[in-house]
């Protein structure tokens, strides 16, 4: 079966960049190289098995595996005579950090065939080929990401997700037992570890990132109390109001002619 090649086009993304995708039915024996690319090549079998060749090691590659091309080796491969492999590949420069799996030359992980099976849809879209591609690179990345991190400590890790979170979603209704969740921590747990990195209870921070993002809004954009209390995930905006003064020493309307003062007589403070 001659290869399927997916149209893909060079937009020159910064961090993943997207170059070739497609697919192929080997018949028995089928051969590609010695060559090389200038970009990261991977190869996952969906059926089948064969022979991969890269720093003068020869590896048997069998389905639900992924054999890794680096940029400016050359390779060789080769599909098995009796079992043929049928592959799945995409191609991609890359401007990050790689997941410390690709140091191996042939991996395997629980999800990668439901990630690189995704890329069948590819022929069912008339636009986004590219964006929909680097999605699924950064899932793979995801999935072979996880394993390897074993001398990392893992409460930093989780409390930087938790941050993370509440920069990227403090206009939801979002909980710290929600945050806790996502984490698969005990919530007693989790805001133990959290007070010991940053000081304070995660309820604390979550409280003070609202307040602080909600006053930018009143004074920088000019939103009114009700509009500041909905964007910073307040539908109650007596309880907006009564937090801030809190925090403030005075009401939001008061805070906002404070700040024009202080704008006006050239005394204004952070």
């Amino acid at each position: 079966m001659n290869p399927h090649n997916y149209l893909i086009q060079n937009l020159k993304f910064k961090d993943i960049n997207p170059l070739v995708c497609g697919q192929q039915k080997c018949l028995p024996s089928h051969s590609f190289g010695p060559s090389s690319r200038e970009y990261y090549l991977l190869h996952y079998v969906v059926s089948g098995r064969g022979v991969f060749v890269a720093d003068n090691k020869r590896y048997h590659v069998e389905a639900g595996e992924v054999f890794i091309i680096k940029p400016y080796e050359f390779t060789y491969y080769e599909a098995d005579k009796d079992s043929p492999w049928h592959y799945i590949w995409v191609g991609f420069e890359c401007g990050v950090t790689l997941p410390p799996a690709f140091n191996n030359r042939v991996v395997t992980s629980r999800r990668l065939g439901v990630i690189f099976n995704r890329f069948y849809e590819l022929s069912t879209l008339d636009k986004g080929h590219e964006a929909f591609v680097c999605a699924r690179i950064w899932e793979i990345f995801s999935e072979l990401d996880g394993p390897e991190e074993v001398n990392e400590d893992k409460s930093k890790i989780y409390i930087e997700q938790a941050l993370s979170c509440i920069e990227n979603e403090y206009m939801m209704p979002l909980c710290i037992g929600e945050i806790a969740n996502r984490l698969n921590l005990n919530r007693s747990y989790f805001s133990t570890v959290f007070k010991k990195h940053t000081g304070v209870s995660p309820q604390a921070y979550l409280l003070d990132f609202r307040l602080k993002k909600a006053a930018k809004l009143i004074c920088e954009k000019g939103y009114s109390v009700t509009q500041a209390a909905l964007s910073t995930g307040y539908n109650d905006v007596f309880l907006f109001s009564k937090m801030f003064k809190k925090k403030f020493g005075c009401s939001p309307t008061e805070y906002r002619k404070k700040k024009i003062m202080e704008i006006d007589n050239g005394t204004t403070r952070n």
